[in-house]
C-alpha cells in the first residue's frame, strides 16, 4: 500500500524459500525457491508445494526447514520453521502371510476423507477373504471400494463395524504360480465434524478368514481363527491404526477495501455512507470439498469488525460506516476484522468538514429594477439574482494540512 493506504495496481513477485538445516545440507545440498506475483486487486497470490529431496526424510531423525518470504529482491523474513516427518520405514515381509492397511501419516482435520489400501501378500493368488473394520466414534467408514469385475462380495454393518465378504469370481482362471503382494480393497473414511483435535482416532481391522489358490485357510502370522490385520500408521506398524486429527485452525486474514480515502459528508447532509470490505481466510488446510486434499488457496469468509476510534468512523456489519455523529477525522482510522482469535485492520483515511460551512454569494446587494414588474405576480417589482455557493475546509485532524472544497452540490441534495 503507498501513503494514501492504496493498493498498487502493478504486480509485485514475492518469494518463499525453503532453507534446510546444516544437517539437512550435510546429507544433500539444495535450494528450493518459488514466486508468485500478487493479484492486482488483492495483493494476493499461491505458491505451490516445493518439493525436498527424498533423503531428507531419515527415520528416526527430527530435521527441519525453515520457512521464508519477501518482496523478490529484499531481505526474506522468517514465517515458521516445519519439522520433516519420514514415513514409516516398512519392509515387504510385513505383507507375508498378513493383511496390511497403510493410513495416511499426514494430519487430518474434522470433515476431511481419505482412503487406505488393504494388502496382503499370501504367495499365492486369494480366493476368499473376510474382512471386519470398527472405527471408534470419531471417524465414519464412508465405503469399502472393491473390484467388481474380479470380486463378488456381501457387506454387513453392525454398529461401528463393517464386514466384507469376497470371493474370486474365476478362481480357476487365477495365476497358479507364486503372485506377491496383491491389493485386496480400499477403504475410505471421513473424520467426523465433531471429532477432538490434536488427538488420535482409532481403527481395528479383524481378519475372519483368507484363502489362496494353495491353501484353504491361511493362519495370519501363523495363527489360527480371526486375528487383528496389521496398520502401517504415523505411529509405527501396529495391530490398532491411528490417524492424527489436526485443528484445522484459521491462520491468517486478508482484509481490503476498493476505496481507503473517505470524505465525511454525512456529517454536512445527514445521509450515511458506507464502504464494503472484503476478508478472506487463510486456514490450516483449505479445500474445496470433503475429499480433496490441502490446497493453497485463501477464501472469502465473513468476519467481525469494528472501528479502533468511533469518533472517526463506524461500521455496520463489515462495512465502514459514516452517518454524521463523528467529531473528527484522522489519517489512521482503522477497522479491525477478527475470526477465530486471528485479527487484522484495514486502514482508512477520513477527512472531516469543519462545522458551520461557509455560504458565498456572487453578490451580496440586491437591488429593484425600478421600471420592472412580474406580471405573473401581480405587479410585483422585480429584484436582481445572485448565485449561492456552499464551502467547507476538510482536514484529517488536528496538525494536518486543510482543503478548502465545495459542497454546493452535496449540501443542495
Amino acid at each position: 500500500r503507498d501513503a494514501d493506504f492504496s493498493s498498487s495496481l502493478k504486480s509485485t513477485s514475492v518469494t518463499v524459500s525453503i532453507v534446510p538445516e546444516q544437517s539437512l545440507l550435510d546429507i544433500q545440498s539444495t535450494s528450493i525457491t518459488k514466486t508468485c506475483s500478487t493479484n492486482v486487486n488483492t495483493g494476493v497470490c499461491y505458491l505451490t508445494t516445493g518439493a525436498l529431496p527424498a533423503s531428507y526424510f531419515v527415520p528416526g531423525e527430527s530435521f527441519s526447514v525453515a520457512i521464508k518470504y519477501g518482496i523478490t529482491g529484499s531481505a526474506l523474513t522468517d514465517l515458521s520453521n516445519v519439522p520433516l516427518r519420514p514415513r514409516v520405514s516398512v519392509d515387504d515381509s510385513i505383507y507375508v502371510d498378513d493383511v496390511v492397511q497403510e493410513l495416511p501419516g499426514r494430519p487430518l482435520y474434522p470433515g476431511q476423507r481419505f482412503t487406505s489400501t488393504v494388502e496382503t501378500n499370501v504367495q499365492y493368488s486369494v480366493t476368499t477373504f473376510t474382512l471386519s473394520f470398527t472405527v471408534d466414534s470419531n471417524i465414519q467408514l464412508v465405503s469399502l471400494n472393491i473390484d467388481k469385475g474380479k470380486w463378488t462380495s456381501v457387506l454387513t454393518t453392525s454398529g461401528d463395524t463393517t464386514v466384507i465378504a469376497a470371493n474370486l469370481k474365476s478362481p480357476n482362471s487365477a495365476p497358479q504360480g507364486v503372485v506377491g503382494k496383491v491389493q485386496l480393497l480400499t477403504v475410505t473414511y471421513q473424520v467426523r465434524s465433531t471429532a477432538p483435535t490434536g488427538a488420535f482416532a482409532e481403527l481395528k481391522m479383524v481378519v475372519e478368514g483368507l484363502s489362496s489358490t494353495q491353501v484353504a485357510r491361511v493362519k495370519v502370522r501363523g495363527e489360527s481363527g480371526s486375528v487383528d490385520g496389521t496398520f502401517i500408521s504415523r505411529t509405527g506398524i501396529a495391530r490398532m491404526g491411528k490417524v492424527y486429527v489436526a485443528d484445522d485452525s484459521v491462520r491468517g486474514l486478508i482484509a481490503y477495501t476498493s476505496q481507503s480515502q473517505l470524505v465525511n459528508t454525512a456529517r454536512l447532509t445527514g445521509t450515511s455512507l458506507q464502504y464494503s470490505i472484503s476478508v478472506l481466510q487463510c486456514v490450516t488446510c483449505p479445500r474445496s470439498s470433503v475429499t480433496s486434499a490441502c490446497s493453497s488457496f485463501c477464501s472469502g469468509t465473513t468476519a467481525s469488525c469494528a472501528s479502533s476510534d468511533e469518533d472517526i468512523l463506524h461500521t455496520n456489519g463489515c462495512k465502514a460506516l459514516l452517518d454524521g455523529t463523528e467529531t473528527k477525522g484522522s489519517s489512521t482510522g482503522n477497522v479491525i476484522v477478527s475470526k477465530s482469535g486471528v485479527s487484522t485492520s484495514v486502514p482508512f483515511k477520513v477527512w472531516f468538514p469543519t462545522t458551520p460551512i461557509s455560504l458565498l454569494s456572487t453578490d451580496t446587494v440586491l437591488g429593484k429594477f425600478g421600471t420592472f414588474s412580474l406580471d405573473s405576480e401581480m405587479c410585483a417589482p422585480k429584484f436582481q439574482t445572485a448565485r449561492l455557493s456552499a464551502v467547507a475546509s476538510f482536514s484529517l485532524g488536528q496538525g494536518s494540512s486543510a482543503f478548502v472544497v465545495d459542497v454546493t452540490r452535496v449540501v443542495k441534495s
